[in-house]
């Protein structure tokens, strides 16, 4: 279990944006109703998409936020792990945002279950490719907090003497701007991991989208899985996520640019088992789409 003190300052932080769920909601809803107003649909099946696409952008939407304010306190507060605390970390995200999954789930289904048009992919779907994505962005984050206390139990505190100040060997390191910080590389993984999912937020729903979050979720699971040791190929691997969404996503898709990335990511999946044919089925699904003669990297055919 999560210590007390750390689960009532989660709960302190978390309520805040929670408390505002509702409203949020109802202001989406609104503005979605007006638009549809305004481009003279209302009523249609278009206008019941739109809406129905607003629970579904609330509840990730929410679940970001949710994740960004636990990470906050658990950075703050210096989290010392332990033994599946991953596990208990998710479990209060999950748990914090169960009245919010089951709220929009209730309105996307009285919107559209009446009718048989269920969007693809159902709720359902969707909110589970956000909890694998967001189970393994903790992953990550445990991952490195663990990292980061290996190595200051390596360096150890050594005195050096400079008048009557203490210094201790981590300071003596800063100082000669050598300082080695775990945490800054989780927050760089972290942010390009957030802009893919920005990207991908914004693309069209249809078959590419549900490509990309199933690579999206993918990668960062791998990432996840790689060897603390392998921290540099961790950034490495979320930027080449990046670079292939954004050339996927131009108006003119940039060929180019997805090879050399899907080649970044293929070799990634490499150092891990079990992701190798996941991630290149997807990377060729999507590269099909975009250019019905694609084919992945020579090398990487196999």
């Amino acid at each position: 279990m999560l210590p007390h003190e750390t689960e009532q300052l989660l709960r302190e932080l978390t309520s805040i944006p929670l408390s505002q769920s509702k409203e949020t909601l109802r202001n989406s809803l609104r503005r979605a109703a007006e638009k549809a107003v305004a481009q003279g649909v209302a009523g249609s099946e278009f206008a019941r998409f739109s809406e129905a696409r607003v629970y579904y952008d609330h509840f990730e939407g929410l679940g970001n936020q949710i994740w960004s304010e636990i990470k906050r306190v658990l950075q703050e507060t210096r989290f010392e792990c332990y033994p599946k605390c991953e596990d208990d970390i998710f479990a209060y995200w999950q748990r914090s945002l169960d009245p919010v999954y089951e709220e929009s789930r209730s309105g996307v289904y009285a919107l559209l279950q009446p009718t048989g048009e269920m969007p693809k992919p159902a709720f359902k779907d969707h909110c589970e490719q956000v909890e694998r994505r967001i189970s393994a962005e903790i992953k990550i984050f445990c991952t490195k907090l663990r990292a980061v206390k290996r190595e200051e139990e390596k360096i150890g505190i050594q005195q050096n003497f400079y008048g009557d100040r203490t210094q201790t060997r981590t300071e003596i390191m800063r100082d000669k701007t050598t300082n080695i910080n775990v945490g800054i590389n989780y927050g760089q993984i972290g942010e390009v991991l957030n802009h893919c999912t920005n990207i991908i937020s914004q693309q069209p729903e249809g078959p590419a989208k549900q490509l990309q979050n199933t690579l999206c979720t993918d990668v960062t699971a791998l990432i996840a899985a790689l060897p603390a040791e392998q921290a540099k190929l961790g950034e490495k691997t979320a930027k080449n996520l990046k670079r292939l969404l954004e050339a996927a996503t131009e108006v003119e898709p940039e060929r180019e640019w997805y090879s050399v990335s899907a080649k970044g990511l293929l070799e990634a999946a490499g150092f891990v088992k079990d992701f190798s044919g996941k991630i290149a089925g997807t990377i060729s699904q999507i590269g099909k789409l975009l250019w019905p003669d694609f084919t992945l990297p020579d090398d990487e055919k196999a």
